[in-house]
Parts: structure tokens; sequence; C-alpha cells
């Protein structure tokens, strides 16, 4: 069985000039055990941490709260019975303002 991960990597934040080379962190395996990995958005709260949204190739859309280095256990945020319009072109999207989290995603059938 192939298995995808949604994987977060992150830079250094500092600005670079002509000839700097950009630092990564060591990558940061967001959602290891469900193996959805479309169309993944990241977004930072009112902490600074990373919110991460994904789709699972399921039509529905899962995301996970970075604390520390590591992500809380993913949690389903598309109401249950909703298909989500998912695919590599297409999906959902996230916006944060302190502690407030928008998911923003289209719904099954597209009419």
């Amino acid at each position: 069985m192939i298995r995808a991960y949604v994987t977060l990597l992150l830079a250094s934040a500092t600005l670079l000039t002509r000839g700097q080379e950009l630092e990564w962190d060591a990558p940061i395996d967001v959602d290891v055990e469900n193996g959805g990995t479309l169309r993944p958005r990241v977004a930072l709260n009112g902490s600074g941490e990373p919110v991460v949204l994904w789709a699972d190739g399921m039509n529905a859309c899962l995301a996970a709260v970075g604390m520390g280095g590591a992500f809380m256990d993913p949690m389903m945020v598309s109401p249950a019975g909703l298909e989500v319009a998912t695919s590599d072109w297409q999906g959902p999207g996230i916006a944060c303002k302190g502690s407030t989290v928008w998911a923003v995603f289209k719904g099954l059938p597209e009419d």
C-alpha cells in the first residue's frame, strides 16, 4: 500500500538578500495515519502556531494544529454527510485571526 503524508516544512523567517540561501527546519509529519494529502493549506493562529487544512481524498476535510514542534491529532472539519469537492486543482481554504479559524470548502454535487 502506498501511504501519503502531509508534511510541513518551516523556513527560517529572516529576510533574504541576493546570494543567501533559505534554511529549512526538519520536516514535521502532520497526518501519517489517514494518508490524505489533497491541497494542504496552512495559516498561523493567534498563538503563532500553524493550523494545517487538507482534503483526505475521500471528499472530507481535516485539520491539525501545531503545538511546539508537533501536531495534535487531525480532526474532521467538514460536516458529516457533506461530500467536499476536492481534487489536485481545487479544495479547501483556510484563514485565521486570533483564536478563530475559518475553513472554506465547496460541497458536492457542484450545481
